[in-house]
């Protein structure tokens, strides 16, 4: 912000476009990446059993409101671009500013990689090896072509124009892609628990390996891993088109919303796991009793 005759203007260039729908997508949409479909099989129900994550992502996202709250009051106090940079410069001088803003790089180059690959990764699995061309390597085992390589290149590419040519467009693709994420996965748990018995007979409730109370922890923990993104409304804050005021609901909703698919996409994972163990259990017995 700049000051003329006594009074705070927006600097120029910063237009005000965005509408509490699309803060809403905006915090919603970097807020839910690839691991929240990715991690369900991987980290969380190994770690902690079905009950066990959806109980440690709620105290999560307790302690992620908290966070939210104080987001809330900075962009309030400190409106404009910057976002976690300028409230560190502004209140803890400029050291703690370098150090945020380095903090903050580290945070979303490690998150970055997998979202950028995700693309290539769900095409290979729906359709095959259409993009497995061209020159290839491997990384850990995984084997990455060229073909995928020019197709995510080629997506953030078109990500990257939209967002420079035409910001009104680009808000529009958020909402609408966040707004669909959203109930798309309300839509596949509905269907998940219809067909397969419900939640009620869901077990193991934990893990076998450890303590409840560790393993509930232990997810609990994962929290500012798993909801980073939120925060990005903060750089936005200078083009909101809404009261400051109104922030803190939106900031309420992203999180209980993205507290809700991580818990739709658990519960759904393990009720059809669970559902097709006991199908093969009956075709074992079947076999047996034959």
């Amino acid at each position: 912000m700049i000051k003329i005759f006594g009074k705070f203007r927006e600097k120029p260039g910063m237009t005000k476009y965005l509408s509490m729908p699309a803060v809403w997508a905006l915090s919603f949409g970097c807020a839910v990446g690839w691991g929240a479909f990715v991690m369900p099989g991987t980290t969380f129900l190994p770690a902690a059993g079905p009950w066990g994550t959806v109980i440690g992502l709620a105290i999560g996202t307790l302690i992620m409101s908290a966070i939210g709250v104080n987001y809330y009051c900075l962009m309030r106090r400190y409106p404009g671009p910057g976002g976690s940079y300028i409230y560190a410069n502004k209140i803890l001088g400029h050291d703690h500013g370098f150090i945020c803003a380095w903090m903050l790089l580290l945070a979303y180059i490690a998150v970055a990689w997998a979202n950028a690959t995700a693309l290539s990764l769900i095409v290979r699995c729906l359709f095959g090896d259409v993009f497995c061309f061209g020159f290839s390597y491997e990384i850990a085992g995984y084997t990455v072509y060229m073909g995928e390589v020019l197709l995510s290149f080629g997506l953030i590419s078109a990500a990257t124009l939209i967002c420079i040519f035409s910001k009104r467009v680009a808000k529009w693709f958020q909402l609408i892609f966040a707004l669909g994420l959203f109930l798309l996965v309300c839509a596949c748990f509905t269907a998940v628990v219809l067909h397969r018995g419900g939640i009620s007979g869901i077990e193991p409730a934990f893990a076998q390996n450890r303590s409840p109370v560790m393993q509930v922890l232990g997810i609990a923990i994962l929290g500012p891993w798993a909801f980073i993104g939120f925060e990005s409304i903060s750089h936005s804050s200078g083009e909101f088109r809404l009261s400051n005021k109104k922030i803190l609901p939106v900031i309420s909703h992203c999180l209980q919303n993205k507290q809700s698919v991580k818990f739709s996409i658990n519960s759904a994972f393990f009720i059809e796991m669970c559902y097709n163990k006991c199908k093969k259990i009956i075709k074992s017995n079947k076999k047996a009793c034959t």
